[in-house]
């Protein structure tokens, strides 16, 4: 039994990106993406970077200082403000310095602010600018203060600190004041009953009136602000953020556009794919060629001949007898039957015999491409040999017959039973020729190469990465793993065309062949 390059599936070379490790197969899939999309990552960078450039350079510098506040809590044990909100030792020097400064955070504060400034401002515009925060692990509190200037901002931090500790000290007062009037019934209750008593009562009335004037005692004006200082990322952190951010950004657009696209890309994507040995790689044919093509010569750019060549060499290595050989394709317009029909021609040049069979019942393509005018229709297959005889017809001026119909079925029906009877017209073309060639409908989007595969030697799969649905590709993949199909290798078709190496003249139609035409035709005939 042959072995085919789907029965080496173990070879490290040649391992799908399921049976490569997981890690590696999502690296590679990653750089691929970034070298597919690298115009896109290197866009979204420089969108970034200029970005960044144009917001460093357009906005205004902001200058931060900041005042400062003692904090004195009181110890837990102390009696003589219970009742009255001030700062007392809560255990965790954290805890502590957290609550004195939600006592400084004042709207009151912030009013009194804008109002006194120079010139002033809103009482939102202070709240904005102003924060309270612990300074380090010390009892002090900084009323830190940004603005444009230094100047503006030295001035709202002072003066934020001053009117809320003001509007502390008329807390205190106003707390003193509704709390003395039951302390002072409570010491008159007690003068008769307890002297002790009354006498730590009275010695409380007296603490608090005279923090009356005081205020809070736990809370001290410490430092006015000094001049501020810029403040904000340096224009170089802002440009290597955005650069990295770019490149994130970059990376993510690139890896949604390779999820989003349904072509392959290239001949590696395709192997990834269908692990198969690449046999030749065909160049993008030239404006001459295409238009040459298109007026029925179908002569490939003469840097294309070598790459048929060489499949022909790779084939002929194997040869027992007459070899049938199926080129294939996942979706339409791949270069399928271009590539049957230069195929054939490559072998027939070099002297074997050949029939080119045109299996695409549902839009005969052979026919229209190499100029046979007269209507063939399927013929009866009561006997291939007579078929086949019926069918053959030669290619001006070329050493090659073909086997084509170019009248498409009446119906599916017509069309199903002429699928049917291709196996025995290929088991008798094998019999004439050195090499069958045949060319199917694309295995990706109809099935019916699919009875054909147990009658080939080889498959070769054409890929033209940029127009090969990935999909379809895949498809194709499965229903030849499962048929066990023959599978030689792939043909790249359309590649870009690095520069001239060995340029090799293909052969023209006039004066080349003759002798192995009249050789194949007698053969043919026999």
């Amino acid at each position: 039994m042959r072995e085919t390059p789907l029965d080496r599936r173990a070879a490290p070379e040649e391992l799908s990106p399921g049976q490569r490790p997981a890690a590696e197969a999502a690296l590679g899939e990653y750089v691929r993406a970034l070298k597919a999309h690298w115009f896109v990552v290197a866009l979204v960078i420089l969108s970034c970077v200029g970005a960044a450039v144009a917001w460093t350079g357009l906005r205004s510098p902001a200058y931060e200082t900041s005042a400062r506040v003692l904090v004195s809590p009181l110890p837990q044990d102390d009696r003589t403000f219970v009742g009255v909100r001030v700062v007392r030792d809560a255990g965790e020097p954290t805890r502590t310095i957290q609550t004195a400064a939600t006592l400084l955070e004042s709207d009151e504060a912030a009013v009194r602010t804008a109002q006194s400034l120079e010139p002033p401002a809103t009482a939102a515009e202070v709240a904005e600018a102003v924060s309270v925060e612990p300074l380090g692990e010390s009892n002090v509190l900084a009323v830190r203060a940004i603005a444009d200037s230094s100047e503006r901002a030295a001035q709202i931090a002072t003066a934020y600190a001053g009117w809320a500790l003001r509007v502390r000290v008329q807390g205190v007062r106003e707390e003193i004041e509704r709390l003395l009037p039951g302390l002072e019934a409570q010491r008159r209750a007690l003068g008769s009953l307890s002297s002790t008593a009354a006498a730590d009562l009275a010695a409380r009335i007296v603490q608090l009136r005279a923090s009356q004037t005081q205020g809070d005692p736990t809370l001290s004006f410490e430092q006015a602000a000094a001049p501020g200082t810029v403040t904000g990322p340096s224009r170089t952190l802002v440009v290597v953020l955005s650069l990295l951010a770019g490149l994130a950004l970059g990376a993510a657009a690139a890896v949604l556009l390779e999820l989003t696209r349904t072509r392959v890309r290239d001949a590696d994507e395709a192997s990834a794919l269908f692990p198969m040995p690449v046999l030749a790689r065909v160049p993008k044919w030239t404006r001459r060629a295409r238009i040459a093509a298109a007026g029925g010569s179908s002569l490939l750019h003469s840097s294309a001949h070598p790459a048929f060549q060489a499949v022909y060499l790779q084939l002929a290595e194997q040869r027992d007898g007459g070899r049938v050989v199926m080129v294939a394709s996942a979706t339409t317009a791949d270069g399928k039957s271009t590539s049957a029909v230069e195929l054939a021609k490559a072998m027939a040049l070099a002297g074997e015999r050949v029939i080119l069979m045109d299996c695409d019942l549902r839009s005969p393509p052979i026919g229209r491409r190499l100029g046979l005018q007269d209507s063939v229709r399927m013929p009866d297959m009561e006997d291939p040999e007579a078929a086949l005889q019926l069918l053959l017809t030669p290619v001006p001026d070329w050493p090659l017959w073909v086997a084509a119909v170019t009248e498409e079925p009446g119906s599916p029906w017509a069309l199903e039973a002429l699928v049917n009877r291709l196996p025995q017209l290929v088991r008798a073309a094998r019999r004439r020729a050195d090499f069958v060639v045949i060319d199917t409908p694309a295995l990706g989007e109809v099935s019916d190469a699919l009875p054909l595969l147990r009658e080939v030697d080889d498959v070769i799969v054409v890929t033209r990465p940029g127009h090969t649905d990935r999909a379809a590709y895949g498809g194709m993949r499965d229903l030849m793993e499962r048929m066990a199909a023959p599978v030689r290798g792939a043909l790249v078709v359309g590649v870009a065309n690095d520069g001239p190496a060995y340029r090799s003249q293909t052969p023209r139609r006039q004066g080349h062949g003759g002798a192995l035409r009249t050789r194949l035709k007698s053969v043919i005939e026999r």
